[in-house]
């Protein structure tokens, strides 16, 4: 008898969903943990008085934030 192998993900950004989605294909029992309330990590946008800002790849990509 072949027993799933059980994996834990942590965090549902691109690398996280992309990892599970292989290893659910390969047979594995995935499971995926997020602390925020929706799926996608650093690439999300955020609305606020009737504004909607991107926080995700322009942020991280922009130098002179650095």
């Amino acid at each position: 008898m072949h027993t799933k192998k059980k994996v834990a993900v942590i965090g549902s950004g691109f690398g996280g969903i992309s990892v599970a989605i292989r290893l659910q294909a390969q047979g594995c029992d995935v499971r995926i943990f997020e602390k925020r309330d929706m799926a996608g990590g650093r690439a999300y946008v955020y609305k606020e008085k009737g504004f909607t800002f991107d926080a995700g790849p322009t942020v991280i990509t922009a130098v002179e934030c650095l």
